[in-house]
């Protein structure tokens, strides 16, 4: 479930890296392409992650090397519970670069063949990595937490394959598109080669029932998000932020390496008649806005009907309307329909915009 994020510099290992997929193309929680976060607590919220793109390039007459890729490594810290992560994205404009191991995101320039990265929220650091595309010396240091961090990183791929891409631009060469895949641990943004053209709300079909492999057009990807059955799928449009999905729609995780979501259509699961398609259901849900993963709804087809009060997975995991709160299927609440009495609504925090207002989930009072 998510928590309330408390410190989380770029140098402190992040819970759940590694562990963005299942070995059949869906989440760890069991949504089917969403990141974890999906069985989501009442009291989420995230901070600041940072800026969404990177920094703005320095003059074009700059050199400097081309370090994009995803990277895999670590080393050693000096300050007490601090510790490098195992992966990071970087990704270039020119000079300008963005390194991110979410929730945080840095940004910085690239001189010559060393990216110089800072971020002030939540704590105020400086990390230096030096190298090539092929591998990363990395040095940070944390002014407010006083540490420094030394780690050694190598690029993971082969030549000719190119990871963290931006879903939203057209940036990969030779006809290709920047798609959302599943790696054997972790879900990651990588320029693949294009085999279809169906269009968004279209219904698609997986190469091999592989995760991104599949035939949407560039910029789209094949999920199962409003269906009532879990086999059929359709092209939703790839995104890194709610803004990118227009008003009624929310950006839901898939994956974190960059941070990047698919839009889907928001729900309300104490409306009546019901948001979703006969046999979905409403489901809250992590989601990706203001730079930081906030709270959203989704409608989901099932995969369990558990009872009020058993312990859930995942957000498609409780029976009807009930909602997967704090690891167990609870009710859903908003002012306009109160809790019973013991139980007090304890409405979701850090939301998406156009989050059902008030809504929330049953609690034991006290």
């Amino acid at each position: 479930m998510f928590r309330p994020l408390l410190v989380f510099p770029f140098v402190i290992a992040l819970a759940g890296c590694g562990a963005d997929g299942g070995p059949d193309g869906t989440d760890a929680s069991g949504v089917d392409d969403t990141a974890p976060g999906a069985e989501v607590g009442v009291d989420v919220a995230a901070p600041d992650a940072g800026d969404d793109v990177v920094a703005d390039a320095p003059d074009a007459a700059a050199i400097c090397s081309d370090l994009t890729g995803l990277y895999q490594g670590g080393g050693s810290c000096s300050g007490a519970g601090l510790s490098l992560p195992e992966l990071f994205c970087v990704r270039q404009d020119g000079c300008a670069v963005q390194v991110s191991s979410p929730p945080l995101v840095l940004t910085g320039t690239v001189t010559d063949t060393t990216a110089s990265v800072t971020s002030e929220e939540p704590t105020s650091q400086t990390c230096d990595a030096t190298g090539d595309a092929a591998r990363l010396d990395v040095a940070c240091e944390l002014t407010e937490l006083g540490g420094t961090c030394e780690g050694a990183y190598g690029r993971i791929g082969e030549a000719g394959e190119i990871y963290c891409c931006d879903v939203r631009e057209p940036d990969c060469p030779n006809g290709r598109r920047c798609q959302v895949i599943q790696l054997p641990e972790l879900r990651v943004s990588q320029c693949i080669d294009v085999i279809g053209d169906v269009a968004e709300g279209e219904a698609c079909e997986r190469v091999d029932g592989l995760s991104g492999h599949d035939d949407c057009a560039p910029g789209l990807f094949c999920a199962n998000w409003g269906s009532p059955d879990p086999t059929q799928r359709a092209c939703h449009r790839l995104c890194v932020d709610a803004a990118d999905c227009g008003d009624g729609a929310s950006c839901l995780n898939l994956a974190a390496f960059p941070p990047t979501g698919g839009c889907s259509p928001l729900c309300d699961p104490l409306a009546d008649p019901g948001t979703c398609a006969d046999g979905a259901r409403c489901g809250i849900i992590s989601a990706l806005a203001f730079n930081a993963n906030v709270v959203s709804t989704a409608c989901l087809p099932p995969t369990t009907n558990l009872g009020l009060g058993e312990q859930c997975p995942s957000a498609d995991a409780c029976a009807g309307r009930l909602q997967c709160a704090f690891g167990v299927c609870r009710e859903p609440c908003d002012p306009e329909h109160p809790c019973p009495d013991g139980q007090t609504c304890e409405a979701f925090v850090g939301t998406t915009p156009g989050f059902p207002e008030g809504l929330g989930a049953c609690t034991p009072a006290g």
